[in-house]
Order: structure tokens, then C-alpha cells, then sequence
């Protein structure tokens, strides 16, 4: 059924989310001929990753196709993907996923966001359809993305080299964020001091610290 917003007329109807993209059967059994019978401005609200128009990076994630939702909304507010995007498709004007408000989930969602990506949301105006579409940006926070390719190095060599590359840098109230990668040619990964890394970082007043060393691996393990 459709909410109606008493203060505009606009019409919202939507799908939740639900675990491991289960909201998925829904829409398999949805009627969307009665959604699309309704007149007046209306506003679908989905919280689930589209097959057309899905991140490369998240192709492995289980996607519905657009052909599942009702056609000729006004406007379709998406979530679930941490990337913002604009797009459309025959009979599916206006498809929005903002992205994150702020720095989303997990490494990649930080990293992203200090490396640029811009953050925030969207103000849609309209009357009888929508005049206007515009993104604002969210200051989030200074960040400092930092990508070292130890490869061919020692234990002892990359411990060198990732201190040495962090020694002049203006870390003083950002986030400073780390992916260190690469097969050493000697030592253990456990031999990089990360923690007085971090350490250091935090006494030259980083507000906070991550680092991603899933791709760091050792020769004498492999």
C-alpha cells in the first residue's frame, strides 16, 4: 500500500531489506500492475542492488533486475549500495543510490572516502514531477589513504620502508588510512611492527588509524 505524505500528495510505496538479499522473492510476486495504476507523484523505496547497474566490485553480490519493479514512478530512492550513482532505464526515470551519509562500512568505505569520494544526500524538488535533483555534499573527515607495495622486500626492509614513507607526513587530526601488500622475500608478516606504527601515528595526533594487511603475505610461508 502506498503512504501518502500529507503535507506534498507524494505517494511512497517500497521493499525493506532483508538478509542476504531475500527481499528478492518479494519482488518476484509483487503486483506491479496496481502500483503502476496509481496516479499521482510517486516514490519507490528499495534497499537492494540493482543487476543493471551493479559496482564491479560487488559482482558477486546477489542483485534483483529492474524489470522487477513497478514502472513509471517518479522517482526510485535506492540503498544498499555504498557507491552513489544516477541512473535510468526504459520506464525507470531517475534512480537514485546516494552512497553512504558518511564513511559507509568496513576498509573500503573509509579508504574510499579519504581518498575523495564524496559523501552525502540527495534534495529532490518537484511539483507534479521532479524539477530538480541535487546531490549535497556531507563533510565527513580529513583522511590520508596511503598504498605500499612491499613485494621482494624483507620483513625487516618493509618495516623500514613503511615507517620511512609515514615520517613527513601531516597526520595532526585526520585519519590515516594503510594497505600495505606484497610477498616478502624473508621474515614473518608478524615481524612489521604495526602496532608502533599505529603507535606513532596516534602520538603525532592522528585522530584515528586503520590499516588493511590482507594482502601482505611471506615467501617462507607460501
Amino acid at each position: 500500500d502506498f503512504f501518502t505524505d500529507p503535507k506534498t500528495g507524494a505517494k511512497l510505496a517500497g521493499i525493506a531489506a532483508r538478509q542476504q538479499g531475500l527481499e528478492s522473492e518479494y519482488y518476484e510476486v509483487l503486483d506491479r500492475k496496481r502500483l503502476e495504476d496509481e496516479s499521482g507523484f510517486k516514490i519507490f523505496a528499495f534497499h537492494s542492488g540493482l543487476n543493471e547497474f551493479k559496482p564491479k566490485y560487488l559482482s558477486e553480490m546477489k542483485t534483483i533486475p529492474i524489470s522487477n519493479f513497478p514502472k513509471g514512478f517518479d522517482y526510485y530512492a535506492g540503498g544498499h549500495i555504498h557507491k552513489r550513482g544516477e541512473y535510468k532505464s526504459p520506464g525507470y526515470d531517475k534512480i537514485i543510490f546516494p552512497g553512504p551519509l558518511f564513511t559507509g562500512h568496513g576498509f573500503k568505505d573509509i579508504a574510499d572516502t579519504a581518498q575523495g569520494e564524496g559523501r552525502g544526500f540527495y534534495v529532490v524538488s518537484f511539483d507534479d514531477k521532479v524539477r530538480d535533483v541535487e546531490f549535497v555534499k556531507v563533510k565527513s573527515f580529513d583522511g590520508i589513504y596511503r598504498k605500499l607495495d612491499v613485494k621482494g622486500k624483507t620483513s625487516i626492509q618493509a618495516d623500514s620502508t613503511i615507517q620511512r614513507e609515514l615520517t613527513n607526513l601531516d597526520v595532526n587530526g585526520k585519519v590515516v588510512i594503510l594497505k600495505i601488500e606484497g610477498e616478502l622475500s624473508g621474515g614473518k608478516t608478524s615481524d612489521i611492527k604495526f602496532l608502533d606504527i599505529k603507535s606513532n601515528l596516534d602520538k603525532r595526533g592522528a585522530s584515528q588509524v586503520y590499516y588493511n594487511r590482507y594482502g601482505l603475505t611471506s615467501k617462507e610461508y607460501s
